[in-house]
């Protein structure tokens, strides 16, 4: 007679999906942030043919044309283009992705600051960005969601 854990086979330690831990906004992100970067390669193209930049906004649809030498555009895009790896890491349930993510919420912070000094300089105006707000929950689900993501291989029982 056999036992029926060696019938099921699903006895003991069983890999979940990365994926699964991401909430739907993370996972929304992800695809959000995979669209901008096809049209931040293409707004970049365009930029070095016509001398202008565009930078695009960090988690809004907004594109401004701004001077090209801006060392803030510099730091957009290219804080954009590390939030595309970092997308993408997440979604291909990559191990480092949750170090990655802390790293970009760094850079996030930096750039917003570096915008608002910039934007205070330039018009005198304090302008404090909305959508840099969202790096609070963001910060807080990579901390809560280290553990498990590092260490796939979770104990459920039958």
């Amino acid at each position: 007679m056999t036992d029926f854990f060696e019938k099921t086979g699903n006895f003991g330690l069983n890999k979940i999906k990365r994926r699964n831990l991401l909430p739907w906004w993370m996972k929304l992100f992800c695809w959000v942030v995979t669209v901008n970067a096809f049209f931040l390669i293409l707004l970049m193209l365009l930029s070095l043919v016509q001398g202008e930049a565009v930078i695009l906004g960090m988690y809004q649809l907004r594109f401004e044309i701004v001077n090209f030498k801006s060392p803030v555009v510099v730091l957009g895009n290219l804080s954009m283009l590390f939030k595309v790896v970092v997308a993408y890491m997440f979604w291909f349930e990559k191990g480092r992705a949750i170090s990655y993510g802390k790293i970009d919420v760094l850079i996030s912070i930096i750039f917003y600051s570096i915008l608002i000094v910039d934007c205070l300089i330039n018009s005198g105006v304090i302008r404090i960005p909305l959508e840099g707000l969202l790096l609070i929950p963001y910060y807080f689900w990579l901390h809560k969601n280290e553990y498990p993501w590092i260490n796939q291989e979770q104990e459920y029982i039958v």
